[in-house]
């Protein structure tokens, strides 16, 4: 980064130390502004292609975005870019991006005095320039982007401008506004800020034509008048108010009755500082404002509106005005029936106040239309509820407080209420029974928290009932709660009670509503998609989303990230889980549950099942058992898994994993090992080790418990999988997969017993027996064939080409990889034609026809790379090394390596970070670099010791030995092996 400046207040811009650095237009400008618009935060490969494209995408759009990123680097130098998983990150600070500059030097304006707050807003304007991002041709950071920055731009000139008035510095004001208020005609608050500058500065005449102006258009355009605030501006001008001009100080009305109706605040009220924030700026700029807090029950809604409500008091002599709308109950309370009553408390006498609603709420608006007021409704049911009780004045501050979010509504702004971390948890339950108190029991009081879910009402009765104890160690009440079924029970003190809380919200759904949601408490599943409704009542998906929208409204279910399938995901707070639980097993019987349970296991099976043959091509490289599947029967499987179907698996990762739990317990030991070994297409692509044995050991329990024989020879298969692709234990890996084949052997299972000796010759090729190896390939082939396997049939051509090559048998071996292409094209298989793409690549480093393999290798990183498989893609690179370096193109090579060695070290790929390290020393000997060759080599030499590898030790010795030789200026040609090359790629699919 260092001597780099990025400017994108103005046309996109790049300078090192000074002098312009060429970017051009087109795709490569629109990636390099896409990432310094983060401001430094990384930004997903999909989130880049949409500002970049947007609906407009090439045909391969990751490829297109590695292709200009490595530009990039390559014309920003090393540091300025960083490559994540699935995302990318442009280093930059306040010191070298106007963008953040500009927001620095604003922040500083907010915290310091009028004139130096002036200084910093000019400096801050300054780095503007027309026009914004001009030089782009990405119509969506055009259309996006460019109107979110010029409100920034804006506002920044609106605050500038109140500065300057305050400071009675009119004439910036009026020489800067009325080019902004020409591109932005219907800006009132320019206009306002011009008039008022005009009107002190003795010019009321150009003042009210400004406004004039305004008028005109505001009317033929739109249809409208100017707002209030506007409109009294005007008259104050007309009659040279002294507030207007500059002079004198308004005298406060005085009003008969002043309503002082807001509940007490609490006394330990604690966290929430953002939102406090948030919420009183709102409120104290804000022309009418309105600002809706919603959140499930108990959250705290009601303790921070009251809390921001007292804040606001000072400068609001008008009174305040409280009314409790009951809105979660069974009988909410009617909007004239609260107009009435905030009525009299303005001083209308009851027999003054009218029948009619629509006239309670003119008077209503009446009165409070010249006063300072703060008008707090708590606990609303709905926006029907609301709309009537707004007083509309500009002076009048609103809080609402619902369950629901009121989007209707005309608010000012939105805040969801989440609840609290565990810092603010333990410090409101220390508030309440006493910080030392829980810091002498710390674990415990952690321990409450947890059990709590930071929820604030459970986290008060829990301190309550520590507070009313004082003989009770900390550790009773976590004790107490660790008990799911007895944990509402104890969160009940007084007339505190979160059971009656929620069940407000429970009593207020219809009849499928309910069993939604107790039967959903059923599953283990940390969070769950649409169709897991449809599975547990029966019924279509599209009836299923609708249903969880309404939980979701009634806030007994929270929405959250569906992660790269980019579907909605919904979870349980965990105390509203125990809740809904409870109604299950009062209202439901085990028949009910144990039916709804079957079908939502089944089909988490049935459409794992369909993302595995999707990504390779076919049912293949798997064998199944005979659980119940279930889908429903409106929904094609292809929509709801979509067409990103390791996508889908990830965004489904945690839930299938419960879900081999939970049919673990349950003894559903078929389902278990069935859905476990169908999870390996994920646990491989993403790297998952720890996911891929747990499960496994789960299955394997399962299966042995029940005495399911074949389930047992599928779960040593598959961990013998894991063994080679994460560990390279071989010895193990082996004895498992011979077990393995003899369990499948004895279920006359052909399929199962030939992925196992196929998984064997893998295991006899690598411990240096590959005449064996051959010969179980040549068995395994001839099974697959027989059974239809394609995909396995691929994988077992690729290693018997592999082999032929260690052989120097190059036409055999191509005769293999020929056969594996042909089965790739009636598979369509991405990840079979990555697999048969290494060992075309390799038959052309064999015979150094490096230009082809580059050719094949650029093929086999587009397929990797759409597939989002970082470890292919580190294979790739490796291989894409050696090809540029056989071609003589040094430089290229070394980025591909340093690049491959990221991604290995990112993904906790040991071995192919020491492949990576053996690569670039490889490299800085070729070129000369012997210091840099040794400390790599060395590094690589260690890992190959850790992984007990000895055919990789002795090519990393033999590397060092070259490296020494080339210091020492002496000959070492013949000495030293070919770069490494792509065939030791680890195996895949379930048996490794």
């Amino acid at each position: 980064m260092s001597g780099l400046e990025f400017r994108v207040l103005g046309p996109v811009e790049v300078s090192r130390d000074g002098r312009p650095v060429v970017v051009g237009r087109g795709v490569l400008l629109s990636v390099l502004t896409g990432l310094l618009l983060a401001e430094g935060r990384a930004v997903t490969v999909d989130g880049l292609a949409d500002l970049v494209w947007g609906e407009d995408l090439p045909e391969h759009p990751r490829a297109a975005l590695h292709n200009a990123v490595s530009r990039l680097r390559r014309l920003l130098g090393p540091g300025a870019l960083e490559t994540l998983p699935g995302a990318y990150r442009l280093r930059s600070d306040a010191d070298h991006l106007d963008l953040l500059r500009f927001d620095r030097l604003v922040a500083a304006a907010a915290d310091d005095a009028p004139d130096r707050a002036v200084a910093a807003m000019d400096e801050a304007l300054a780095l503007w320039r027309e026009p914004l991002l001009g030089n782009l041709d990405s119509p969506v950071l055009s259309q996006d982007v460019v109107p979110r920055l010029t409100e920034r731009h804006l506002a920044a000139v609106e605050t500038w401008a109140d500065l300057c008035l305050r400071l009675d510095r009119f004439t910036p004001v009026i020489e800067r506004l009325p080019g902004l208020i020409g591109a932005h005609p219907f800006r009132e608050r320019l206009v306002g800020q011009l008039m008022t500058a005009l009107s002190r500065a003795g010019r009321r005449a150009d003042a009210l034509s400004w406004y004039d102006v305004l008028r005109t258009g505001l009317a033929e355009d739109l249809g409208i008048e100017p707002s209030q605030a506007l409109q009294q501006l005007h008259l104050g001008i007309l009659r040279a108010d002294p507030d207007v001009l500059g002079a004198g100080e308004r005298r406060p009305s005085t009003r008969t009755v002043v309503p002082r109706q807001l509940p007490p605040d609490i006394a330990d009220f604690t966290g929430r500082e953002a939102e406090v924030a948030g919420i009183l700026a709102v409120l104290e700029a804000g022309d009418a404002p309105v600002v809706v807090l919603a959140g499930q029950g108990g959250i705290g809604k009601t303790a921070l509106a009251v809390h921001c409500a007292r804040l606001l008091i000072t400068g609001r002599g008008g009174g305040q005005l409280y009314v409790d709308l009951r809105g979660a109950g069974a009988h909410p309370v009617d909007p004239a029936a609260a107009l009435a009553g905030f009525l009299r408390a303005l001083g209308v006498p009851g027999s003054a106040v009218p029948d009619n609603m629509e006239e309670q709420a003119a008077l209503y608006r009446s009165l409070v239309a010249e006063r300072r007021m703060v008008v707090l409704l708590d606990n609303a049911a709905g926006e029907g509820q609301v709309r009537p009780l707004l007083p509309g004045g500009p002076g009048c501050a609103v809080i609402v407080t619902s369950r629901t979010r009121l989007t209707s509504l005309a608010i000012t702004r939105l805040i969801d209420l989440d609840v609290f971390d565990d810092d603010h948890a333990m410090d409101l339950l220390g508030r309440v029974v006493g910080h030392e108190r829980l810091m002498a029991e710390q674990g415990h009081a952690q321990s409450i928290v947890r059990r709590c879910g930071g929820l604030p009402l459970a986290l008060r009765i829990a301190g309550a009932r520590l507070a009313a104890r004082p003989h009770w160690n900390v550790e009773v009440l976590a004790q107490r709660l660790a008990d799911t079924r007895r944990r509402l029970n104890e969160l009940s003190h007084g007339d505190l009670d979160l059971r009656a809380t929620m069940a407000l919200s429970y009593d207020g759904l219809r009849t499928k509503e309910k069993c939604l949601l107790v039967r959903l408490a059923l599953l283990d599943a940390p969070d769950f998609a649409s169709w897991v409704g449809a599975a547990l009542l029966d019924i279509g998906v599209e009836e299923a989303e609708d249903l969880f929208e309404v939980l979701v409204d009634a806030r007994l279910l929270d929405i959250v990230d569906g992660g790269a399938a980019g579907s909605l995901r919904y979870r349980f707070h965990d105390l509203v889980r125990v809740y809904a639980w409870e109604r299950a097993m009062a209202d439901e019987t085990a028949l009910v549950r144990d039916a709804a349970l079957a079908r939502t296991l089944g089909c988490w099976l049935r459409l794992a099942e369909h993302a595995h043959q999707a990504i390779y091509g076919g049912d293949y490289s798997i064998v199944h058992g005979d659980a119940d599947r279930w889908q429903p029967a409106d929904e094609a499987l292809d929509r709801l898994v979509g067409d990103r179907p390791l996508a889908w698996l990830d965004g489904e990762r945690f839930a299938i994993l419960a879900t081999i739990r939970q049919s673990a317990s349950l003894g559903m030991d078929e389902l278990c090992w069935d859905l476990a070994w169908t999870a390996v297409t994920l646990f491989e692509h993403r790297n998952y080790g720890e996911e891929w044995r747990t499960s496994h050991e789960q299955a394997l329990t399962a299966v042995r418990k029940a005495g399911n024989r074949r389930g047992e020879a599928a779960m040593m298969l598959s961990l013998a999988g894991r063994l080679l692709h994460h560990q390279h234990f071989y010895d193990e890996a082996r004895a498992l997969c011979e077990s393995a084949g003899r369990l499948f052997a004895e279920a006359h299972d052909r399929h199962g017993q030939a992925l196992a000796e196929c998984r064997l010759a893998y295991v006899e090729n690598m411990t240096g027996h590959p005449d064996s190896a051959i010969g179980h390939y040549q068995n395994a082939c001839q099974v697959f064939r027989d059974v239809g396997d394609r995909f396995e049939e691929i994988y077992a051509l690729r290693g018997m080409a592999l082999i032929h090559l260690d052989r120097g048998e190059y036409e055999t071996a191509r005769t293999c990889v020929d056969a594996g292409l042909a089965a790739v094209t009636a598979t369509g298989s991405h990840r079979a034609e990555a697999f048969i793409l290494h060992a075309l690549a390799e038959c052309h480093l064999r015979t150094s026809d490096f230009t082809s393999a580059e050719r094949v290798i650029e093929r086999l990183l587009r397929v990797v790379r759409e597939d989002l498989d970082v470890i292919g893609e580190t294979h790739a690179l490796l291989a894409l090394g050696e090809a540029l370096a056989g071609q003589g193109r040094s430089e290229d090579a070394r980025s591909c390596l340093r690049e491959a060695l990221d991604l290995a070290e990112h993904c906790g790929q040991v071995t192919l970070e020491a492949r990576a390290l053996l690569g670039l020393g490889k490299m800085y000997t070729a070129t000369g670099d012997t210091h840099a060759a040794t400390i790599n080599l060395r590094r690589s030499l260690a890992l190959f010791r850790r992984l007990d590898a000895p055919l990789w030790q002795s090519r990393a010795l033999r590397a060092l030995r070259m490296a020494g030789a080339r210091q020492e200026g002496t000959a070492a040609t013949g000495s030293e092996e070919r770069p490494v090359t792509v065939k030791d790629t680890s195996v895949t699919r379930a048996g490794g």
